[in-house]
């Protein structure tokens, strides 16, 4: 009896870690970036894939079968001067979905985001909360900033898909870090005073905007 007992809960624990929305995939390239170990860069990818795949984003609960699959693709250009493990690039962001009932998924989100500035230091926690976005160093936030912007952007459209508009509490969450988004020089792409269109401000702004009503009911 004592196996059995033993034996369920450790089935229940294994579902339970498996139990998160987001199925991650990261990948880091930073072929220009020259003097720099390599090996800090796959550290970076399996960093951003346990930050998102091991949190929990939601109260719900996801099968296995359920999760959205989703790719950073994060492309480091250069070093910022002064800034040990400081670099700007480019995030390209796809996510997919299951298709209720079938046997295929439908994308949901194809984008690039041109304008990325992180610090990491290999083995650093990559560490986030929703109520204190900014944390101590606006650069190394930053990184966990974006993850989490773009993971809330995700679960909305996800869930714009099922219910209608139900995914205004997760573009709100994605509005509440941009409105707490870490503030320095090198850190943008989070205000709407920024020349670009399509920073994130606008995106979210955007996504709540009466102005977008019926392309979110269409979802």
């Amino acid at each position: 009896m004592k196996y059995f007992f033993s034996i369920l809960f450790l089935s229940l624990f294994f579902f339970h870690a498996q139990a998160q929305e987001i199925q991650c995939k990261a990948v880091v390239n930073a072929n220009q970036i020259q003097g720099v170990d390599k090996k800090i860069f796959k550290t970076l990818e399996d960093g951003i894939q346990g930050f998102i795949n091991t949190r929990k984003w939601t109260s719900d609960t996801y099968t296995q079968n359920e999760k959205i699959e989703v790719v950073f693709s994060l492309v480091l250009d250069k070093t910022i001067e002064g800034v040990e493990g400081g670099y700007t690039g480019s995030l390209n962001i796809q996510s997919t979905r299951p298709v209720y009932n079938t046997d295929y998924s439908s994308t949901m989100i194809n984008f690039v985001d041109k304008d990325v500035a992180i610090k990491y230091i290999q083995f650093q926690p990559l560490d986030f909360n929703d109520n204190n976005v900014s944390g101590s160093d606006a650069l190394a936030s930053n990184l966990t900033a974006v993850l989490a912007y773009y993971t809330y952007l995700i679960l909305g459209l996800d869930y714009d898909s099922f219910s209608l508009k139900g995914g205004t509490p997760y573009f709100n969450k994605a509005l509440n870090v941009v409105n707490n988004a870490p503030e320095q020089r090198d850190v943008t792409g989070w205000k709407a005073t920024e020349a670009s269109r399509r920073n994130r401000y606008w995106l979210v702004d955007q996504m709540l905007s009466n102005r977008f009503s019926d392309f979110r009911s269409s979802f």
